[in-house]
């Protein structure tokens, strides 16, 4: 059908790439089909991405970011670390503790401290007859008594 005067557009015409318009009928379409009051709004907020792609944010946009969650994920996984040993052993845990390095010999010993995380980034635990705390990588829990 032509408006008086106005031949009909083709699809090369649009201003908008087809792929978008694609996304957005297939969009559309998703959220009528749906019964889900939130899939709805989720797929309208879709298409709201997809036809103004100027609102999303890029890496550029926050300098550091990626930096920033990376550190945030490393300590929480130390602190998850923390967690489970402290609920796994008591103070006074008989360990083999390696300090320095796991290669060198190891010291039977007992944990004198729950477990914490130093400096946001290391699982540590303080043992008995060594200063300064034990990463909870260089322990090794010990069947039996305390040394």
């Amino acid at each position: 059908m032509t408006t008086i005067g106005i031949p009909p557009r083709s699809q090369g015409d649009w201003d908008v790439p087809a792929d978008t318009v694609a996304a957005c009928i297939t969009l559309r379409q998703a959220a009528t089909a749906t019964h889900s009051e939130s899939d709805r709004i989720a797929y309208g907020l879709d298409v709201q991405l997809v036809t103004h792609p100027e609102v999303c944010s890029h890496d550029e946009d926050y300098p550091g970011w990626a930096e920033r969650v990376a550190r945030a994920e490393a300590q929480n996984a130390a602190y998850r670390r923390v967690v489970r040993w402290n609920a796994a052993h008591p103070i006074g845990t008989p360990v083999t503790a390696y300090p320095g390095s796991r290669q060198g010999q190891g010291i039977d010993t007992a944990t004198c401290s729950e477990a914490m995380v130093l400096g946001g980034h290391s699982a540590i635990v303080i043992v008995d007859g060594i200063s300064g705390g034990i990463a909870l990588s260089h322990i090794d829990i010990r069947t039996g008594g305390a040394s």
